[in-house]
C-alpha cells in the first residue's frame, strides 16, 4: 500500500476571521440543503446578543452552530455557490 501524501494547509484562522456565530439546526430539526450554513431566519438564528449565555440563546443539547465571518456570509448570500 503506497502512503498517502500529505499538504500542510493553513489554520483557518489565519485566512477568516470568524465573527458570528448562528443556529443551524437543533436536535430533531431538518436540515438546510447547503451543507454549510442556514441561510434563512438570520434575525432569529443568529447569536447577536453577547450579554447573553449559549442556553439562553436558545442553544440546547445537539444543537449544530455555524461560526462564520459576518461580511463573507454576506458577501456569499448574494451568490450562493459552493465550489467543492
Amino acid at each position: 500500500m503506497s502512503a498517502v501524501p500529505t499538504q500542510e494547509f493553513e489554520p483557518l484562522t489565519s485566512t477568516v476571521r470568524p465573527n458570528t456565530l448562528k443556529i443551524y439546526t437543533k436536535a430533531h430539526g431538518s436540515k438546510t440543503m447547503n451543507l454549510v450554513i442556514n441561510m434563512e431566519d438570520d434575525d432569529q438564528l443568529v447569536l447577536s446578543d453577547k450579554t447573553k449565555t449559549l442556553l439562553q440563546c436558545g442553544v440546547e443539547n445537539e444543537t449544530e452552530l455555524s461560526v462564520f465571518n459576518w461580511n463573507d456570509y454576506v458577501e456569499y448570500k448574494k451568490n450562493p455557490e459552493e465550489k467543492w
